[in-house]
């Protein structure tokens, strides 16, 4: 869901990542291997760039994460 949301954002790794102040290789490990790895931290960039629709899909990943 994250991944989704980042490229509905319109971000690349590269973007979102360096925002978030981590590698590439670490954003795309944490997004495709176990969102579990995720800090919010690295999440706060993502929801900052996005529009009021981006906003809602990334808050529905974070929520899915904790309902999990």
């Amino acid at each position: 869901l994250f991944c989704g949301a980042r490229k509905a954002i319109g971000l690349s790794t590269s973007a979102v990542s360096q925002m978030a102040g981590v590698s590439d290789k670490a954003y795309s490990t944490h997004e495709n291997e176990s969102n579990e790895m995720f800090r919010l931290q690295e999440l706060k960039p993502l929801y900052r760039s996005a529009d009021e629709q981006g906003k809602k899909l990334v808050m529905n990943a974070i929520e899915q994460f904790f309902l999990s």
